[in-house]
């Protein structure tokens, strides 16, 4: 398959990464100038009011700041490590596999025929033995969950010290996803209530307030620890005063008990991880979607299993959102004059899908009526370009997306960072007065000549309520991972409908070379494209189903 370069046209060949198959692909610059431009920040740093509210919190804290930093570095290092609660059942497994393991270590013919003359006491105390060295090779093979809960407001602070800076970035990074969704008057959307779910040290808040402003009107933040939720007052604060810096936030220890209180954004940022079990994780989502008018985010850590997890209470919302109740359907039908044997046949036939039957039965309706699901229907706005299930997580990898920020110190030191992100720790003189006093330096005011951003990953997706709207187009691909080699570029790409692509873009494309090069990984794909042959059964298909489409419309215009 040639690659060849026509007109500001190039055609390159892609090939889906779990199945093979190769295609001859278009690749055109689109005409929607927003999708030209469309970019993502490349570093988040905490705004300044947010660090001089966390100073002030150190400087009056009755621990010294060089202890501050010291608990906030170990949190720091058990929260890039935290693995979400295993199932009972793999838990046991695991057991199991360790213990025949260290019997099939420390087995001696010799001392088994010693084990049938040994007292009950003896044994007893080999099977303790046995039980604390499990649950230690537990431990280190990450069976070792347990809720994060502060238990002072030092502990709290550490936190902050630890999170706040990572946990604003993190949030900012999601919200540019939503920076093009349209406000319905022409301007962007801007939500007048939010709900941060497990709000712990306002991080969310700051993304939020940097954004929106005062635009957003309500901040309801529900966090059930008391010392969470005091430090991130305190760091709210405005200087000198006792005031928050903005008017409409709120702070709760519980949801409020009425469905009808609502949100048009609903926040869950490193939440999820703190329920011991799929069904609390489920429940917590549902309870929250129904409270939402618009968009919910969940956000979650790069892991594998986080990235799972995260996965999975997406999947859930999805299914549910297309699973109808099917006494209500009928009614609906009947009321719109459309029951009959087929649509009767359609609505209890068990081989199709509930997302099939769903969209059929949607078809025979107008597009004002909503269906009755068994929770409100969802679709995905980022960062997949589909609401079909994720192929990442059929192949057990994570889906993770690089953010970068400044961070945040108590001890004098900042670390001269490496092009990764990493780096060792040097001390910087400082010309904050204050900041000096303490010890409490913050990265991004250093001399121009340090470089020190911190590098992190995450997983998130974005949900929102309703059915997803039909375009002439379907949505541009999702850049997973961007390879720069001599002269060509190469990209694994998530597709609204063909699933993982790898796409090789040579120099010679010119400028759809020159504008992909600026791309990042998890930017947007930023060129169209259209499949012009294919070895995939289902692409050609498509074709032909297009062909005939065209040439329908075709026949209606010479009528």
């Amino acid at each position: 398959m040639q690659r060849t370069v026509v007109d500001g046209e190039a055609d390159v060949t892609s090939v889906n990464i779990l199945t093979g198959d190769r295609m001859v692909v278009r690749l055109s610059t689109p005409d929607h100038k927003e999708q030209k431009i469309r970019r993502f920040r490349r570093q988040f740093n905490l705004p300044k009011d947010a660090v001089d509210g966390l100073r002030e919190a150190i400087v009056k804290s009755e621990k010294p700041p060089k202890q501050l930093q010291n608990e906030a570095d170990q949190l720091a290092e058990k929260i890039l490590n935290r693995r979400f609660p295993a199932s009972p059942a793999i838990v046991k497994d695991a057991r199991n596999k360790i213990r025949l393991k260290m019997k099939a270590k420390f087995k001696d013919d010799d001392s088994e025929m010693l084990d049938e003359n040994l007292s009950q006491q003896i044994r007893e105390e080999k099977e303790r033995q046995m039980k604390n060295a499990v649950d230690k090779e537990l431990k280190r093979s990450h069976f070792n969950w347990k809720p994060m809960e502060a238990a002072s407001d030092e502990a709290a602070l550490s936190y902050a010290l630890a999170r706040l800076a990572p946990n604003y970035a993190e949030v900012a990074r999601v919200l540019e996803e939503l920076h093009a969704v349209d406000g319905g008057d022409g301007g962007k959307w801007t939500p007048e209530s939010v709900l941060d779910f497990g709000a712990g040290a306002g991080g969310a808040f700051w993304a939020l307030n940097e954004r929106y402003g005062e635009s957003m009107r309500e901040y309801t933040a529900v966090e059930a620890n008391d010392h969470s939720s005091r430090t991130a007052m305190d760091i709210m604060r405005k200087r000198g005063s006792t005031s928050l810096v903005h008017g409409g936030v709120h702070f709760r220890r519980h949801l409020v008990p009425s469905l009808q209180t609502t949100y048009d954004l609903v926040i869950v940022h490193r939440t999820l991880i703190e329920l011991a079990s799929q069904d609390a994780r489920f429940q917590l989502a549902e309870t929250l979607w129904k409270r939402t008018n618009r968009f919910l985010i969940l956000i979650e850590s790069g892991l594998e299993d986080s990235f799972s997890a995260l996965m999975d209470v997406r999947n859930f919302l999805l299914t549910m959102g297309t699973m109808l109740d099917r006494e209500k359907t009928e009614e609906l039908l009947k009321y719109h004059g459309k029951w009959n044997e087929v649509t009767a046949r359609l609505l209890n036939e068990e081989r199709i899908s509930d997302y099939e039957r769903f969209e059929i039965i949607r078809e025979q309706l107008p597009s004002s009526v909503s269906l009755p699901t068994m929770l409100p229907t969802a679709t995905v706005v980022a960062p997949c370009p589909h609401d079909l299930g994720c192929p990442k997580q059929a192949m057990s990898t994570p889906c993770p997306f690089s953010v970068r920020w400044s961070p945040i110190r108590a001890d004098g030191k900042s670390g001269r960072a490496n092009d990764d992100g990493t780096g060792e720790e040097q001390g910087v003189e400082r010309d904050w007065t204050e900041a000096r006093k303490k010890g409490v330096v913050y990265a991004h005011a250093q001399r121009s000549n340090i470089r020190i951003p911190k590098k992190g990953s995450m997983s998130f997706t974005i949900l929102e309520k309703g059915v997803r709207a039909a375009t002439e187009n379907e949505p541009f691909p999702r850049i997973l991972e961007m390879r720069k080699l001599h002269g060509h570029l190469n990209c694994d790409t998530c597709t609204a409908f063909k699933g993982l692509q790898r796409i090789t873009v040579s120099k010679r494309a010119g400028e759809l070379y020159t504008s992909l090069k600026q791309r990042r990984s998890g930017e947007i794909f930023p060129l169209h494209t259209e499949v012009l042959q294919s070895e995939s059964d289902f692409d050609v298909f498509d074709a032909s189903a297009e062909k005939v489409k065209k040439e329908k419309k075709m026949k209606n215009r010479l009528r």
